[in-house]
């Protein structure tokens, strides 16, 4: 009876452990905790920063400057195959999105900050938080098409901004002149990117001045040296921000301020977030789900491209 008690209570011990392992192996697999939301699914907020991460104070706002997960490569020289893409904007143009990407082409598609490259990865250096964005994939993008050979990404976007921050007199305008006079010393800027406006429509900012503020940005960038086409996003929408949830409309005067700076030359449409983006594209109604991610980088990446043909 005793020898039966102890084979019986090994069986069970061994069923018990070969359950949890099942478990364990379920978990990890992703059954219990998908790593991408269903159909249907609630989206996630993004994972919480990571320690060791530093930060630079931008008077009331901050940019990453170091991650200790980063390692540096050698800066691509430029050539006719070339994109330096200068993007600027608010938080959907920061590292502010679900998704955490890292470059398929590590010696091509770079992050150029403060004279070093580092394999494109989120957190881009030199824009604010530290969660996903849609650069990566972006960049990519534009390689695998053979729009480039090579793509150096400088990012500034600063989450929260209005266009007066970046206008003459505004609090990153300085930031901004900064950074290209760093990019200058290596690079000439081939693309730039602008994601930004839902602060704005938060703020009621008019029609007119949102047209004066960009304008002058756009001046910024000619005095630096900057003669590269502007890709406009079209982004007012963001449901997280006080009134944008409850008296947003497509021809609110932000969107119909961008739409009219878009002259096909000089300004070109980027893409149109607003009217891209549904409600699973956003993780929190306002900023982007990894779906979202990757519809703006792709909407770009066929916007860039055509433009070179």
């Amino acid at each position: 009876m005793k020898s039966r008690n102890f084979i019986f209570g090994l069986a069970l011990g061994f069923l018990t452990s070969l359950a949890g392992l099942t478990m364990a192996l379920v978990i990890a697999g992703g059954t219990v905790w998908p790593l991408t939301p269903q159909p249907g699914a609630r989206l996630i907020p993004p994972p919480p920063a990571a320690p060791g991460h530093g930060h630079r104070t931008l008077g009331s706002f901050t940019t990453l400057v170091s991650d200790p997960q980063k390692y540096e490569v050698a800066c691509p020289p430029q050539t006719d195959q070339t994109g330096v893409l200068l993007v600027a904007g608010q938080s959907n143009a920061s590292n502010t999105a679900q998704g955490m990407f890292t470059t398929k082409y590590p010696l091509n598609v770079v992050n150029y900050f403060e004279g070093k490259c580092y394999p494109a990865a989120s957190p881009l250096l030199g824009a604010e938080n530290e969660h996903g964005e849609f650069l990566t994939p972006l960049g990519d993008g534009l390689v695998s098409a053979g729009t480039f050979t090579d793509v150096v990404i400088v990012t500034t976007a600063i989450g929260g901004s209005r266009v007066a921050h970046w206008a003459e007199g505004g609090d990153l305008n300085s930031f901004l002149i900064t950074r290209l006079a760093d990019v200058r010393a290596r690079y000439r800027v081939t693309d730039v990117i602008w994601h930004q406006g839902e602060a704005d429509f938060a703020a009621d900012t008019s029609r007119d001045d949102y047209r004066s503020g960009f304008l002058s940005v756009a001046q910024t960038l000619t005095s630096s040296g900057v003669d590269a086409p502007i890709f406009m996003s079209i982004a007012s929408r963001c449901s997280g921000t006080s009134n944008a949830g409850t008296n947003w409309i497509p021809d609110n005067p932000i969107a119909l301020a961008q739409k009219a700076l878009i002259d096909g030359r000089t300004i070109r449409l980027g893409v149109d977030s607003d009217a891209l983006l549904t409600e699973l594209d956003r993780r929190d109604g306002c900023h982007l789900s990894e779906s979202g991610q990757l519809k703006i980088a792709a909407a770009l990446a066929n916007a860039i491209g055509e433009s070179r043909k």
